[in-house]
């Protein structure tokens, strides 16, 4: 099975992806939406070109898909945690190595996220300092994702700056908190088929009052404009249809009895009222016979005094 690279210096190029295995990629599709989602939140001017100098985390590395995109759409260097020393040597080495990306640009890293996070946690410098972006992307039941991302808030692999990506399952929604410790805050959370992808930053604010019916608050979770509903359900609960499409949460049982407007006119039944009216005039001109009505004077009253004037004034 290969994946394919969305964009950038590398754009369409194949990289190995096994399957059976516990890795679990990131699929073209989804790829793109959330680094377009990246993208946006850092104000780039392209949407395929991350700012010089900017390096990537990808924890729970697997094939390295989301790295290398991130190092194909113009980061520096990235750095890659996978625990599995069979898809580092043979997939994610391969992978880096078929696209030509060189020791210079990344480094792999065999062993475990948790212990990966241990290791760093008085100092980054032996991973070259904090990153500007960091991926998190784990097999979505295998870990505690609030214990990791407390991890993560008070790591020194986190700057001011850094934006935090976090691909998490629907079932993990009530873990996916609108702040993470004393820094982190979640400023997007979208959903992508059965995937969903928050992005946290740490930038000092200070989340608002949820009591405050004026503060701006979090974004949801959203999907067609709607937002998500609920959480603790599986991916496969009843709210998708057959073709993974979100159903019309519309609860108004009363939309049949309610006007409906069409270029200005009011609508009943289906048709305008003003069709109804037209309709109504046109089958009272058929009662009448259309020579009589020809004939038939506007106005009687007028007619007979025209006719007296007319016979006294000969």
């Amino acid at each position: 099975k290969r994946l394919t690279i969305v964009a950038g210096a590398h754009a369409g190029r194949k990289i190995l992806s096994p399957s059976g295995l516990d890795t679990r990629p990131m699929m073209g599709m989804v790829r793109a939406a959330t680094f377009d989602m990246v993208m946006s939140l850092i104000g780039s001017r392209s949407n395929t070109q991350f700012p010089a100098g900017s390096r990537w985390l990808d924890l729970f590395a697997g094939t390295g898909a989301i790295g290398i995109e991130a190092l194909s759409r113009g980061c520096e260097q990235a750095h890659f945690v996978e625990m599995d020393p069979w898809v580092t040597n043979k997939v994610l080495s391969v992978n880096l190595k078929t696209l030509g990306i060189t020791p210079k640009e990344s480094q792999v890293h065999t062993s475990k996220v948790e212990s990966f996070l241990t290791m760093q946690e008085k100092s980054s410098r032996s991973v070259g300092g904090a990153f500007d972006f960091i991926s998190f992307c784990p097999p979505y039941y295998k870990v505690s994702y609030p214990e990791l991302l407390e991890q993560l808030d008070k790591s020194p692999l986190v700057a001011d700056h850094t934006v935090l990506l976090v691909e998490y399952a629907r079932s993990q929604k009530p873990e996916i908190l609108p702040a993470i410790g004393k820094r982190l805050r979640r400023v997007r959370d979208r959903r992508y088929g059965r995937t969903y992808v928050a992005l946290y930053v740490c930038d000092g604010r200070e989340l608002p009052d949820e009591d405050d019916e004026w503060a701006e608050m979090p974004e949801e979770a959203t999907r067609f404009g709607k937002a998500v509903r609920g959480g603790g359900k599986r991916d496969d609960d009843e709210d998708e249809d057959e073709f993974g499409v979100l159903e019309d949460f519309d609860d108004d049982e009363d939309d049949e009895d309610e006007p409906v407007t069409k270029g200005g006119k009011t609508k009943k039944g289906g048709v305008t009222i003003e069709e109804i009216e037209e309709e109504d005039d046109k089958k009272k001109g058929k009662k009448q016979p259309a020579a009589k009505a020809a004939a038939a004077p506007a106005n009687p009253a007028a007619a007979k005094k025209a006719a007296a004037a007319a016979a006294a004034n000969p």
